[in-house]
């Protein structure tokens, strides 16, 4: 029906030459496993051969009745399946990748303005003005030196970041930290006598500047976070499925050994190192964890330290001024009523207490309406976030196995 029909020809034809993925949906997907996927593919690149579609790329999918297809070696088929569609996916976007980074053609509505006048007064010329705000040379020299490798959250918010690993040390049951390192934590709490540069350019940001300035950090945090999160998301994703896989191995193992008779000395070595393996995979697990954690820079994670430098206060050279922070709290109000997220609940454990938290929501209550209280309950990644973004345009972070902070 689609190589019968104009659906395919006027969409693709409208996308104005943006890169453009067609998925086409294989029934037969494993009997194509063997050509590379180039029969399908080739019927349709034939169908529209007169078109002029170099911006189109075609990825081959099964369908729902391919995975629930038995078969001899289910498990085998699976991963084969899925190491086919990643080694399309991975092709098709190294061909792309340059056309989905280029700049777009109008970066503000100044370049559109000045296009616009340009045609106007009879000038054809494409070659638009590019258009940069101040702040983003300020964002450039605070987060171009941070990446995946450095300890982001302890340069960027070490307060918030130094008090949840102790209380964290405090609460911990399995003896997760040694004494050496809470006290290497503490010490270094002790130590901070000012608010680092970044949270400071995010109080200069609520106290100083615009809200569409506000708006352009946060958009220059979510590419930032892009070059690292994908990859760590892949890493991570990969290394689960190896995770469960030696899971399965160790249990197979454990299993063999219970219905011998007589320890096997083979089968002892077998179990040692199917332990080993599950042991290093689980430890880059949380190692990658980390790192994702490492590089979860977001505004709402700068006015949770903000919250932190309040109560911290007095120990800090040149501490907030009470001028400084009844400001603080009405702008953290406006952004609320906004729709930007504040958490109230931060922090790992999870914590409210904070001087400048009950100036904020006093403020809050003082509003022209008084807030109404939802709760949202359901099981971890349920898409509880997603629902109050979506309803109410909140900017709470989701990702799956991600758990949102009140």
């Amino acid at each position: 029906a689609d190589l019968d029909s104009k659906f395919l020809p006027y969409m693709i034809n409208n996308s104005l030459s943006k890169p453009t993925v067609v998925c086409i949906f294989d029934e037969h997907y494993d009997a194509h496993l063997r050509d590379g996927h180039t029969n399908p593919i080739e019927q349709f690149r034939n169908r529209y051969k007169t078109e002029d579609w170099p911006h189109v790329h075609w990825l081959l999918i099964p369908t729902k009745n391919a995975w629930l297809r038995q078969s001899d070696n289910q498990q085998y088929d699976e991963t084969e399946r899925i190491q086919s569609l990643r080694a399309q996916l991975d092709r098709i976007f190294l061909q792309i990748e340059s056309a989905i980074t280029r700049q777009p053609l109008f970066r503000t509505i100044f370049a559109v303005q000045s296009l616009y006048w340009s045609l106007h007064n009879g000038t054809t010329s494409l070659n638009c003005p590019t258009y940069y705000f101040k702040i983003e040379d300020r964002l450039k020299q605070l987060f171009d030196p941070l990446s995946d490798t450095t300890d982001n959250l302890l340069i960027a918010t070490p307060i918030s970041y130094l008090q949840a690993k102790i209380r964290q040390s405090q609460t911990e049951l399995f003896g997760k930290y040694t004494a050496d390192e809470v006290a290497r934590y503490e010490r270094s709490l002790k130590t901070i006598d000012r608010i680092s540069e970044h949270t400071q350019f995010f109080i200069d940001l609520l106290t100083k500047h615009t809200y569409i300035e506000m708006l352009i950090s946060e958009k220059y945090l979510e590419q930032w976070r892009s070059i690292y999160e994908s990859r760590l998301q892949s890493d991570l994703t990969s290394e689960k499925h190896k995770t469960i896989q030696l899971t399965s191995e160790l249990k197979r193992i454990e299993m063999l050994q219970k219905q011998q008779t007589q320890n096997s000395v083979e089968l002892q070595q077998q179990l040692r190192l199917a332990k080993e393996n599950y042991d290093r995979s689980h430890q880059k697990l949380n190692q990658i964890e980390v790192k994702l954690m490492n590089i979860d820079i977001t505004i709402g994670l700068f006015f949770d330290e903000i919250l932190a430098v309040s109560d911290f206060n007095s120990n800090l050279r040149d501490p907030l001024s009470i001028e400084l922070l009844g400001k603080l709290a009405k702008r953290m109000t406006e952004m609320m009523h906004r729709g930007m997220a504040i958490h109230v609940l931060r922090g790992r454990p999870l914590h409210c207490e904070s001087v400048l938290l009950k100036i904020l929501l006093r403020n809050f209550n003082k509003w022209r309406n008084r807030p109404c209280i939802i709760t949202v309950i359901g099981e971890q990644s349920s898409a509880k976030s997603s629902l109050l973004n979506t309803t109410f345009g909140c900017n709470f972070r989701v990702s799956s196995g991600r758990c949102t902070m009140g």
